[in-house]
């Protein structure tokens, strides 16, 4: 994994400033500077060293901030080649970012100067578990369609974005093609907002999905391979009816999550009666709903409690939390990838989008939840590095998830 970071600068703005002193002692340091004494302060030299330093700063991700320019130095070795030299607070950044080296190279002309930085990251970021998780490179002849149809039932008004950071996240897995089925309240947001992921109109509902709307969503359904159902989709009595009755007729494989739990609520035998595979995605309170419990209680016995739901409704169990378990009622997978960071709304709806994509490619779906969780954490990881556990949101997730899936992909 790496980072860069790329700089232009006019020669001539530096001629001009390095005749000012105290432009000169902000920016460069006493080694720099006994460098450009040597060179009798050539304009295009100190162009370099300036644009290295900003290339660098770039490459930490900061730019110059919050620390000083004399903090990343520029050093040459005896053949000449630029290497660069931390301290200070840009050092720290570096070391929490998992950079462990930068490389940078420099070059001009008569009129600019310019520098690219690359950083390695640290290799940690990647769990030593992904041997486990390799996908196969994709073969050249290929088309979309070799790639799976998802469909993406859910939202409401007020709630547009669960649907389409579930949608984005299948496209974004390697579905080929993915659809939504939003109420038409949000269908004209869903169409600005997304360019590559198809949005099927409906007729009856408004607000939210309703039981009128289930005839249209079985016509639009019979392409799908896949469903993902319930993400922002609301437990009024119409969308309850609605999504029994797609869980009863939809034969082919569901992912379950959110709202859509919270509508069975009362009618989970609904889940033993179906002829296709069903994964649910609950977290801790929406387990305890399904089950009569509390949420202490499920937090008190996690792996017993996925493990026996599975085994007595027949679903595959995603328990989401820290270390998120995976079961199909006889096995266990503990997930190890994921940080705090990755509580914050949307993030389930992400996971959703991620292991349905798997499914619909036609990856097993027990090991497509697998994979789907340990992906959505590599990708919480990822993110991590970049903007930290506070200031991630679950669109950083989206933003991370082909590098996590390209570091899970064999090399050809």
């Amino acid at each position: 994994m790496i980072n860069s970071g790329i700089d232009i600068v006019e020669v001539k703005r530096i001629e001009r400033l390095i005749k000012n002193k105290s432009f000169v002692r902000k920016i460069f340091s006493d080694n720099e500077i006994a460098y450009l004494e040597e060179r009798k302060y050539k304009a295009t030299t100190a162009a370099g060293i300036f644009c290295a330093k900003e290339a660098v700063s770039k490459c930490i991700g900061t730019g110059i901030a919050g620390f000083s320019w004399h903090d990343i130095e520029i050093h040459r070795n005896e053949l000449g080649r630029p290497y660069v030299v931390l301290g200070g607070r840009a050092l720290n950044l570096s070391k929490e970012n998992g950079i462990v080296s930068i490389d940078i190279s420099i070059t001009h002309i008569e009129d600019y100067a310019l520098s690219i930085a690359i950083a390695k990251l640290n290799e940690s970021i990647i769990p030593s578990g992904i041997g486990l998780f390799l996908l196969p490179a994709r073969e050249a002849d290929t088309h979309k369609g070799d790639y799976g149809k998802l469909g993406v039932v859910g939202g409401k008004e007020g709630m547009s974005g669960s649907v389409y950071l579930a949608g984005l996240a299948a496209l974004k897995s390697g579905t080929g093609l993915v659809y939504l089925i939003p109420p038409i309240s949000i269908y004209e947001i869903l169409s600005i907002k997304l360019n590559e992921v198809i949005i099927e109109k409906l007729s009856e509902s408004q607000e939210y999905l309703v039981y009128d709307d289930l005839d249209k969503i079985m016509k639009y359904s019979e392409k799908y391979d896949v469903m993902c159902l319930g993400t922002g989709i609301g437990t009024s009595l119409q969308t309850k009816k609605m999504v029994i009755s797609i869980l009863s007729l939809f034969d082919k494989p569901i992912v379950l999550d959110a709202d859509g739990l919270n509508c069975i609520n009362g009618s989970v035998e609904i889940l033993k009666n179906r002829q296709a595979v069903t994964i649910i995605t609950p977290h801790t309170i929406e387990m305890a709903r399904l089950m009569n419990l509390s949420p202490e209680a499920v937090e008190r016995d996690r792996i017993n409690i996925a493990m026996d739901f599975s085994k007595q409704y027949g679903v595959i169990t995603v328990l989401k939390g820290h270390k998120t378990i995976v079961s199909n009622g006889e096995e266990l997978y503990v997930n190890t990838t994921g940080n705090p960071g990755m509580a914050t709304a949307g993030s389930g709806d992400v996971l959703t989008g991620i292991i349905g994509a798997l499914v619909s490619q036609g990856y097993d779906p027990y090991l497509a939840a697998k994979l789907g969780v340990f992906i959505h954490g590599l990708a919480g990881d990822l993110a991590k590095a970049e903007y930290g556990e506070y200031g991630m949101i679950a669109s950083n997730l989206i933003e991370y998830l082909p590098y996590a899936i390209k570091t899970c992909t064999k090399k050809e």
